[in-house]
């Protein structure tokens, strides 16, 4: 549902400076946090993310800056709106449990998906504001360009005009939902691009993954993994398409080949 509230973004972007008295929690890739709020709300935050509360949370605000993924249970609290900002999003609830993916720098598509609840989700740069019921998700996409381009800067906000979608999640046969599986030791690729899959490993076990070779980038998987280890998983996906792959310096630097 498209509305037409621009004070979101404006709002959030306003107050919600970073300065010396903000609370920062950090998530290393391979790890995940588990971090309750002063007002009872609780983040899940994934490997390879950041979170700010700026000072005065729970008595004047409740707002944040997100820099990655985290799934947020909001305690209901209509005096003061809970507000996630990312670098494209503005994400508003009141008594809700919702994800956010907003990698920086990363060249791929920001997502907020929502359990329960209801959120409104404004754009930087842009007028409308949108409403999510539960079981859709949002997508803003940087560029037209589905697949995540490696070795090229990444586009900045003002760049480009963001793409929005949205769409409904779905669980798969074995009952989970792609988009928080993360919080359950899986992941989860969904006809993704080995290109698109590295991002995720990389984030997942804290390595840095390159590819010798083109030819393998587009290959495409879907599958499921739960507590498995690089090895094995790189392992499986051989199973299904032709590759071979190096792990160098300790296991913290893979190469692809075809």
């Amino acid at each position: 549902m498209l509305l037409a509230v621009g004070w979101l973004w404006v709002h959030t972007i306003s107050g919600a400076a970073a300065t010396a008295e903000s609370q920062h929690f950090a998530a290393n890739p391979g790890e995940r946090k588990h971090i309750q709020l002063q007002d009872g709300s609780v983040v899940r935050l994934n490997g390879g993310s950041q979170l700010v509360i700026p000072p005065g949370y729970g008595k004047e605000h409740r707002r944040l800056e997100l820099a990655g993924e985290a799934f947020f249970e909001v305690q209901h609290n209509t005096d003061l709106p809970f507000i996630v900002k990312t670098e494209l999003m503005a994400v508003k609830a009141v008594g809700t449990s919702f994800n956010v993916k907003a990698y920086p720098n990363s060249g791929i598509d920001e997502e907020t998906t929502l359990i329960s609840g209801k959120v409104l989700v404004a754009l930087k740069n842009k007028a409308d504001t949108f409403q999510l019921l539960p079981n859709q998700k949002i997508k803003v996409s940087r560029t037209s360009d589905a697949l995540l381009q490696k070795n090229i800067a990444a586009v900045k906000p003002a760049d480009t005009s963001a793409m929005v979608s949205i769409q409904p999640i779905k669980q798969n046969q074995d009952g989970d939902v792609k988009e928080i599986a993360w919080m359950d030791d899986k992941l989860i690729f969904t006809d993704e691009s080995f290109e698109e899959i590295v991002v995720s490993l990389e984030r997942w076990f804290g390595v840095t993954i390159s590819f010798e070779d083109e030819l393998p980038r587009n290959y495409r998987f879907t599958g499921s993994f739960q507590r498995l280890g690089l090895q094995d998983i790189l392992e499986i996906l051989q199973e299904t398409r032709s590759f071979n792959y190096q792990i160098e310096e300790n296991g913290k630097k893979v190469t692809i080949q075809k």
